[in-house]
């Protein structure tokens, strides 16, 4: 249990017996999709990765081992980089931020230990220091009203925050460190990162005094629908299953760099054409029950590719879905089913 998790029960924002870290909701899942696609979403991030890179290699380092070109990379902008094992598969992908006391990870959830080891494995005569902060927390605002309710908190000074850049801001005498991003269609969201106490400050003080606003705190269910719906990819989808070209991630790699781990194989994918699988949003007529990832077949149950990410709405009768798609039924007219229990269920395309 993070302090967050502990300070939400003591002030009684979880009152039910779900022992679910991070919360699988607050109020309930339904209430919370509402707020993320009207009011003002906060997220416990707590438990996602978040490292602090020092030493005068620092930028050097993480440079050559990950695929985006971050030698160039100034204060006030964040960026987008991928760490890969040597089979060009992906152990994480970060958030990057530059700041004048260090080079900050924001990763995937419960990846600090995982990518602090990978980290590590390649420190070898480097001036280059990787640690937790554990003094540190973050969480994730969400929602349309997110703009104008940061606004309203912070001043106007967060309007000169355009996507992918970052500043310290004030609130009653506690800095956080602000990023602001903007995904297609998803909008814009801001990660908030502080001191424990003076993010429990915020987060009360912005639950007791909503103003004009519908600000809620968002569990993990409700915000699963939504990143599924909007097909915003998460750990089920980054990990060594899978490599940035079937991600859909080759803007964050750079074919002029260099070096780094899994570079080879990366290139070779692309020059020879050899990518099998790519990443879309689907719809199962069905309930899957939770059971993902789950094989995805053709008419003749040949394997057709595998949904990663689902979320039953239970009002439609169907499952929303995240599905990495082998090529060949990408632009097919065939057929494609989940098979489960002696129960078939078609498969759709999603607009992506």
């Amino acid at each position: 249990m993070s302090v967050l998790q502990e300070f939400f029960k003591t002030e009684g924002f979880i009152t039910h017996g779900d022992s679910a870290y991070p919360a699988r909701f607050y109020s309930d899942a339904a209430t919370e999709y509402d707020i993320l696609m009207h009011g003002v979403g906060i997220r416990d991030l707590s438990d996602h990765a978040l490292l602090k890179v020092t030493g005068k290699d620092a930028q050097d380092f993480l440079h050559r081992i990950s695929t985006n070109d971050l030698r160039s990379l100034e204060q006030g902008v964040a960026t987008n980089t991928i760490f890969c094992n040597e089979k060009g598969r992906i152990i994480d992908r970060v958030n990057v931020v530059k700041t004048e006391e260090a080079i900050w990870l924001f990763g995937n959830r419960n990846h600090d230990e995982r990518l602090k080891r990978w980290l590590h494995k390649y420190i070898i005569m480097d001036d280059v220091t990787v640690q937790e902060e554990k003094n540190l927390t973050v969480i994730q605002i969400t929602g349309p009203q997110s703009e104008s309710f940061m606004t309203y908190k912070f001043g106007e000074g967060i309007l000169s925050l355009s996507e992918d850049t970052f500043g310290e801001f004030e609130w009653e005498g506690k800095f956080f460190l602000i990023i602001k991003f903007d995904l297609p269609d998803f909008g814009a969201f801001y990660k908030i990162t502080g001191q424990a106490d003076s993010l429990k400050k915020f987060i009360l003080d912005s639950m007791q005094n909503k103003f004009i606003y519908q600000v809620g705190l968002t569990g993990e269910d409700a915000y699963e629908r939504l990143r599924i719906e909007r097909g915003v990819m998460s750990r089920e989808e980054l990990n060594d299953n899978f490599n940035p070209h079937e991600a859909g991630l080759i803007k964050e790699v750079s074919f002029t760099k260099g070096c780094y781990i899994g570079q080879e194989v990366i290139a070779r994918l692309d020059t020879y054409d050899k990518v099998q699988r790519s990443v879309r949003k689907v719809s199962v007529d069905g309930n899957l029950n939770g059971s993902v990832p789950v094989q995805i077949t053709d008419e003749n149950g040949d394997d057709a590719g595998t949904i990663t990410s689902g979320y039953f709405v239970e009002s439609e009768g169907k499952t929303l879905g995240i599905a990495y798609i082998r090529k060949r039924y990408l632009d097919s007219v065939e057929k494609l089913f989940i098979r489960t229990g002696g129960i078939e269920m078609p498969v759709r395309f999603r607009n992506y």
